[in-house]
């Protein structure tokens, strides 16, 4: 049986909270290590690497999860971006949020 446009959608959003899910868990843990090992009697510079490390394996994580988050229909997007906007968030961070371009949140808060 051939699944519906609909059928396919949820089928993809199910994927995607589990992928975030399972992402979080990997973040919780490796947020719980770093602190273990900084706390654990490192030297200054040993910390401060293991501090950095850290860091950017959540940026990485932090992007994973904006697209894993990012509302799939363009209709959201452009709400979403007049919400934040109108709450005072500035342009490049709506733009970061929705991972689209900063002209793009301009074109949509310039249109109806």
């Amino acid at each position: 049986m051939a699944t519906t446009t609909e059928q396919a959608r949820q089928i993809a959003s199910a994927a995607r909270r589990r992928e975030a899910a399972k992402l979080l868990r990997l973040v919780a843990d490796m947020s719980a290590y770093a602190a273990r090992e900084t706390s654990n009697g490192l030297s200054p510079g040993e910390a401060r690497a293991v501090i950095i490390e850290a860091a950017g394996e959540l940026a990485q994580a932090s992007a994973s999860l904006r697209k894993l988050a990012r509302p799939e229909d363009p209709a959201e997007r452009r709400r979403l971006a007049r919400l934040w906007a109108g709450n005072g968030v500035p342009i490049v961070e709506v733009a970061r949020r929705l991972g689209c371009a900063e002209r793009t949140v301009h074109r949509w808060l310039g249109s109806p």
